[in-house]
């Protein structure tokens, strides 16, 4: 097998050509499908044999409105996503370092992608120095300046809006 590869459900597979022979070795293996593993698979793939794990299903394309009418729409048994107040909205900025991001994962083959409608939101040069400027966390090894020619190839390869 050369090239990055995926496994996921087959029958939304139709017409494209992907290899499902098992793999009993490979050079790396991308865990996750999402558009971190993706970006880094096809990278990879250049010139090392890439396999992807993920542990989600391969979604079908053909159902995706009827799948985000299901998920956002009450009449369909989610009201949770509508609903204010109750426990999904209990989370109060006093310090917690939990915050249930629930509704903006997806367990899949394309992670986040399968609904993140083109936006990418860049860290803020005050996220690198927290230790440092606020005594919260430890500052990064890397500054805001060396990331923008890493940014700018993540967005054209995902289309960013």
């Amino acid at each position: 097998m050369s090239g990055a590869e995926s496994v996921g459900d087959e029958r939304s597979d139709a017409g494209r050509d992907v290899d499902r022979t098992p793999v009993s070795d490979a050079d790396v293996c991308v865990v996750g499908a999402g558009p971190a593993g993706a970006l880094v698979a096809d990278r990879l793939a250049g010139d090392r044999d890439v396999v992807v794990l993920d542990a989600g299903p391969r979604f079908d394309p053909e159902d995706r409105l009827a799948r985000q009418e299901r998920a956002i729409r009450p009449a369909y048994g989610r009201p949770d996503v509508w609903g204010v107040g109750g426990a999904r909205d209990a989370h109060e900025n006093a310090g917690d370092r939990f915050y249930p991001l629930n509704h903006a994962r997806v367990k899949g083959v394309g992670g986040s992608t399968l609904h993140w409608q083109g936006m990418v939101m860049r860290l803020h040069e005050d996220d690198f120095n927290s230790g440092t400027a606020r005594g919260v966390g430890a500052d990064w090894p890397i500054d805001y300046a060396d990331l923008p020619p890493y940014y700018a190839q993540a967005e054209k390869e995902l289309g960013v809006s």
